[in-house]
C-alpha cells in the first residue's frame, strides 16, 4: 500500500541526525614540502671535478726529481678528460696519483741534492788532505837536505861555487855564518838568490856573503850580492 502522502510511493523520509562526532581532515602541508613529511636538502649544484694538481705536478718537476714530476704532470692532465667522460672513480684516482708522484718528486730530488751536497764535501776534504800532506813532504824533503850545522871550509866551499841565480839557505848565528847551503829555488828552505858574484863587496848592497881570502886561488875572495827570495 502506498504512503498517501507521498504520489510517488517512497516511504516518508526519517528525521535528520547530525553525526555524533565531525569528519577528521589531514592536516595542511606547508608550501613545498615532501608528500613523505621529510627535510628538503639543499641545492647543492653540478658535481665539480677533483683538483688535477697541476701545479703541484709542475713545481715538483721543476725542483724535485724530473722522471717522477713528468709522470705527474701526465697523471694531472688526466683528471679532466675523464671526469667529462663519466668516468669519476678514474678521474679521483688519477687526481690522487698526480699528488702521490708530485710528493714522491719532491722527496727523492731533495735526497739527491743532499747525497750530492755530501759526497761534494767529502771530495773537498779528500783533495785538501792530500794538498796538506803534500805541502808537508815538500817541507819536510826541503829541510831535510840542509844541514843542520856547516863548517867555515864547508860553507867556503858553496860560496866559491855559486852562480847567478842560484837559490841558498842562509842562517847566521852570532853575526856569522852557520849554514850557507845550496837548495833548490822551488824549495821552502830557499831565503837568498845570488843577483850577482863579484870579488868587492862595495858592487853589493847590504845583502852579501863572502868567502875567506886565500892568496893561493884565484881569485883571493869571491863577493856574492844576494837578494831574499
Amino acid at each position: 500500500m502506498s504512503n498517501p502522502q507521498d504520489p510517488h510511493g517512497y516511504p516518508p523520509a526519517g528525521p535528520y541526525r547530525a553525526p555524533s562526532s565531525p569528519m577528521p581532515y589531514p592536516a595542511a602541508q606547508p608550501y613545498g614540502a615532501p608528500s613523505g613529511g621529510g627535510p628538503i636538502a639543499p641545492y647543492a649544484g653540478p658535481e665539480r671535478a677533483p683538483d688535477n694538481r697541476m701545479v703541484l705536478s709542475v713545481l715538483s718537476t721543476i725542483f724535485g726529481f724530473l722522471p717522477l714530476g713528468v709522470v705527474a704532470i701526465v697523471k694531472s692532465s688526466q683528471v679532466e678528460g675523464l671526469w667529462a667522460r663519466g668516468d669519476r672513480a678514474g678521474a679521483v684516482s688519477a687526481a690522487d696519483s698526480a699528488k702521490k708522484f708530485a710528493i714522491a718528486a719532491f722527496v727523492v730530488g731533495i735526497a739527491l741534492l743532499v747525497a750530492v751536497v755530501v759526497f761534494y764535501v767529502v771530495v773537498f776534504g779528500i783533495i785538501m788532505g792530500s794538498v796538506a800532506a803534500f805541502s808537508s813532504s815538500i817541507t819536510t824533503t826541503a829541510t831535510s837536505s840542509v844541514p843542520s850545522y856547516m863548517t867555515k871550509s864547508e860553507i867556503d866551499a858553496q860560496i866559491r861555487s855559486a852562480s847567478y841565480g842560484d837559490c841558498f839557505r842562509r842562517v847566521a848565528s852570532g853575526g856569522e855564518l852557520s849554514i850557507f847551503s845550496k837548495v833548490s829555488c822551488s824549495q821552502y828552505a830557499a831565503d837568498v838568490k845570488v843577483t850577482s858574484v863579484t870579488t868587492s863587496t862595495s858592487n853589493c848592497g847590504s845583502n852579501w856573503v863572502r868567502s875567506q881570502s886565500d892568496s893561493s886561488r884565484t881569485p883571493t875572495q869571491v863577493v856574492l850580492c844576494l837578494t831574499s827570495v
